[in-house]
């Protein structure tokens, strides 16, 4: 499959505390598998580079070796930071956003975003009124207001939205995207 997705970097962002899940959820295996490593194979399919940005370079085994590893410059702020360490880090006009715990999503949600970003700075879901800003297009022209906002230790990434274009698409039910932070939660992971 060709690679349309172009001028556009991915960020998977791994570096969180993972604290309601008890273990390192960017390390979770599932039949002998990364699950992290898996989401990353899957979107190299769809992008031509593919950065895993974390708290803790150090933490990955070789398996790891085929992708862009990159130290989080702004540990303890959350995604935001995240995000503006890769937009300091690529040379692409824009990333695509999306976190480590995100169990299933089909590549087929990640094209119908792309298709509705026209020259929108950020393009992301929004399901049912709850925006999901960790699964979204970022430009990189967001760089001023996000850097702005950590200095301010503003750490959420919606915070400053009405600053700056926004394009929120609509998310069917069945398509619904959902985060994994508890152990009982893991099942989701096997759907």
């Amino acid at each position: 499959m060709a690679k349309i997705i172009a001028d556009c970097t991915v960020v998977l962002l791994c570096g969180g505390k993972s604290s309601r899940m008890g273990f390192d959820k960017a390390l979770l295996k599932i039949q002998g598998q990364y699950v992290i490593l898996q989401t990353a194979e899957k979107l190299m399919e769809l992008f031509e580079e593919v950065i895993l940005v974390t708290n803790d370079s150090q933490k990955f085994p070789k398996a790891f070796r085929k992708c862009t590893i990159i130290q989080d410059m702004y540990l303890g702020k959350g995604p935001l930071g995240g995000i503006v360490t890769a937009m300091n880090y690529t040379q692409k006009a824009e990333v695509f956003v999306i976190a480590c715990d995100i169990p299933t999503f089909s590549p087929k949600l990640v094209y119908q975003l792309a298709s509705k970003r026209g020259q929108n700075q950020v393009t992301i879901f929004d399901f049912e009124g709850r925006q999901e800003p960790l699964f979204g297009f970022y430009r990189c022209s967001c760089l001023p207001t996000f850097q702005k906002q950590l200095a301010q230790n503003n750490y959420q990434v919606r915070q400053e939205f009405e600053r700056l274009s926004v394009k929120t698409v609509q998310l069917s039910k069945e398509n619904q995207l959902k985060n994994v932070n508890r152990k009982e939660e893991l099942s989701q992971w096997y759907r």
